[in-house]
């Protein structure tokens, strides 16, 4: 691909345009403040090719706030629909449960994760308040 030729241009600013509407919103946020970059890996590398250090920040710190929204929550649901509307995967909520020291299983599904997550810091909560009779 030739990017001097118009035509192979424009059909790279196409693909680039269809990942950033298939982006979500804090992944275009991100990618304004400068966060975040775009990268080109070759499909030859593999689906499992290993993310750079500016990535693994980049979750990093977008965890970090789903687990501040995640302790703002007062109810279970609430606390459900933040880890939803997150759409974390499960590599993602492994690394969440490590950031907060909650123990997990490996065989555990994206279910059982967010079940987790919600119980160690909703559920915790909710039960020490019907305890202390709150």
């Amino acid at each position: 691909m030739d990017p001097s030729n118009q035509r192979d241009f424009q059909h790279l600013l196409r693909r680039v345009t269809d990942l950033v509407k298939k982006a979500r919103p804090d992944e275009l946020a991100a990618l304004l403040k400068g966060d975040a970059r775009l990268e080109i890996v070759s499909k030859k590398q593999g689906a499992k090719s290993a993310k750079t250090m500016a990535d693994l920040d980049y979750d990093e710190s977008w965890l970090n706030v789903v687990i501040a929204d995640l302790q703002k929550c007062e109810t279970r649901v609430e606390g459900e629909r933040v880890l939803r509307a997150a759409r974390l995967r499960k590599a993602q909520l492994q690394r969440m449960c490590r950031l907060m020291d909650i123990p997990y299983q490996s065989k555990d599904t994206l279910g059982q994760l967010q079940d987790t997550l919600v119980d160690a810091t909703i559920g915790v909560r909710l039960r020490s308040r019907a305890i202390l009779g709150r």
